[in-house]
């Protein structure tokens, strides 16, 4: 009888990432930041695991947003690079690529997440970070902010409540761009007409 060769054939499987916000406290499992951004309510906390996120998320309503790095000083040697949640905003045509953060309400916390890629020259969406004109008490902490146009849109106008930016790292936002090279920008456009109490 003849012998039969046997061929055991494996396709290598491709590498998949499971993208996911989780609510604190809502056992749902959110496949993108701004849907588990739509489902809380005013003063939660959402936490997101490590990856990549292609998304440019508008929070609406006060809370808190937590990447896989919360807590961590970007500044520091230790941080783990490997464990990053990264955003990087999304396409607007070619290789235009938009802001990843507006900030849309007032005492909104940012902890812990790689901002990177954004390329618009835009006055709205032209830095990694956009805080939206006439409103308080941003917190943006342990994020490392790099390869934008600008870092930071800052706007803050209370007396009482201050923007607090703490721990980042600003690196390289020097994309082409009227406002590009600079890490934190404002004029009276972007603040609204008044900047008042930030703490850097």
């Amino acid at each position: 009888a003849k012998s039969k060769k046997r061929w055991n054939i494996f396709e290598p499987l491709e590498r998949r990432q499971m993208l996911a916000a989780h609510i604190q406290g809502n056992p749902t499992v959110y496949s993108t930041i701004q849907s588990a951004i739509d489902a809380a309510t005013a003063g939660a906390t959402i936490n997101v695991d490590p990856g990549t996120y292609s998304e440019w998320i508008s929070i609406d309503k006060s809370l808190m947003l937590r990447g896989a790095q919360a807590g961590i000083d970007a500044r520091s040697n230790a941080r783990p690079s490997a464990n990053e949640t990264t955003m990087n905003g999304i396409s607007l045509g070619g290789s235009t690529r938009s802001a990843s953060i507006s900030v849309n309400a007032d005492n909104v916390t940012i902890d812990g997440f790689t901002i990177t890629g954004t390329t618009s020259q835009d006055t709205a969406q032209g830095a990694g970070i956009v805080i939206s004109p006439n409103h308080s008490g941003t917190q943006i902490y342990d994020n490392i902010i790099g390869n934008n146009t600008s870092g930071i849109f800052l706007a803050n106008n209370s007396a009482t409540n201050p923007v607090i930016i703490y721990h980042n790292a600003f690196k390289n936002n020097n994309n082409a761009g009227s406002e590009g090279g600079r890490g934190i920008y404002t004029n009276g456009e972007l603040s609204g007409g008044n900047l008042t109490n930030v703490q850097i």
